[in-house]
């Protein structure tokens, strides 16, 4: 279960950076002010990809945290479940 959930975190900030870079290309703009700011500074895919290695260190690391693992895996999928179906929306909006 541990290693589902962080496959799939993985493959959420993937999605999440594919949706995000479109909607920024498309005109749109990124509504975090602390990831916007760490984007003007990094540019667009050097946030999103430390973003996205973060994020894939931490589901690495708790694959070996057990029930703690599990919830803090279980929340960041949820959360970027949302993140993306919100940017997924947005981008159809915009075509």
């Amino acid at each position: 279960m541990l290693l589902a959930l962080s496959l799939m975190l993985v493959l959420l900030q993937l999605g999440d950076w594919y949706t995000t870079r479109t909607i920024l290309k498309r005109g749109g703009r990124e509504l975090n002010p602390v990831a916007a700011g760490a984007m003007r500074f990094l540019g667009v895919d050097g946030f999103l990809g430390v973003k996205t290695a973060w994020i894939a260190l931490l589901a690495y690391f708790a694959l070996h945290w057990g029930n703690a693992g599990l919830i803090i895996l279980g929340a960041g999928c949820v959360i970027y479940t949302a993140v993306v179906i919100h940017n997924w929306r947005a981008m159809k909006a915009m075509s």
